[in-house]
């Protein structure tokens, strides 16, 4: 009889009780989906992370303010440190992350079925040269060369347009790039035991 009960009890814990969980998450695979979205979206939020070693500070506008304005800009005047200051301030992730993926002369068309991710690029490309980081012109030649090519996807280019980083773009990323190699190198921005 106790054999019969253990062995009831093993089949229990090893088949029935995960089949019930995968069960019980393939019938709520949607709510799971959309927790698991919810708990992402709130990663955004965070401000900092500490392990046993060292703490970083992330989202630190004022920190980061203070890093960049004792950055060294060579010429760089007054008001125009004070105005990439503020574009720093200014910057987001995606901002941040188009402006070190540009490359110098890069060439961008607006396509009849572009995706969702290629018309919020466009709509950073168009804050970053709001903000005098860069500049678009238009190139013909590319959106005539480019119109004659349907892609089944996006479709077929309506135009295209030439990208160049303006000097206050190279400043502000000369800036971000040594406000980061000071957070390695000197602790700027992170507190705790250098490893």
């Amino acid at each position: 009889m106790a054999k019969a009960v253990s062995i009831a009890g093993s089949a229990i814990w090893t088949l029935i009780f995960p089949a019930g969980l995968v069960l019980l998450f393939l019938l709520n695979f949607g709510l799971v989906n959309q927790a698991f979205r919810d708990l992402l979206a709130m990663t955004s939020r965070i401000h900092s992370m500490k392990t046993a070693w060292v703490e970083f500070t992330l989202r630190d506008k004022d920190h980061l303010a203070v890093s960049v304005s004792t950055s060294d800009l060579g010429g760089v005047d007054a008001p125009e440190r004070q105005a990439i200051v503020k574009t720093v301030k200014w910057l987001n992730g995606l901002r941040t992350q188009r402006l070190f993926t540009l490359e110098k002369d890069d060439l961008h068309c607006a396509f009849t079925q572009a995706t969702a991710q290629m018309r919020r690029l466009a709509g950073v490309d168009y804050d970053l040269e709001e903000a005098g980081l860069i500049t678009s012109t238009y190139d013909e030649a590319a959106t005539q060369a480019a119109a004659g090519k349907a892609d089944p996807l996006i479709g077929t280019a309506q135009s295209c347009y030439r990208i160049r980083l303006t000097p206050r773009g190279y400043n502000v990323k000369t800036v971000l790039v040594e406000v980061i190699r000071n957070g390695f190198e000197d602790g700027v921005g992170i507190e705790g035991e250098k490893l």
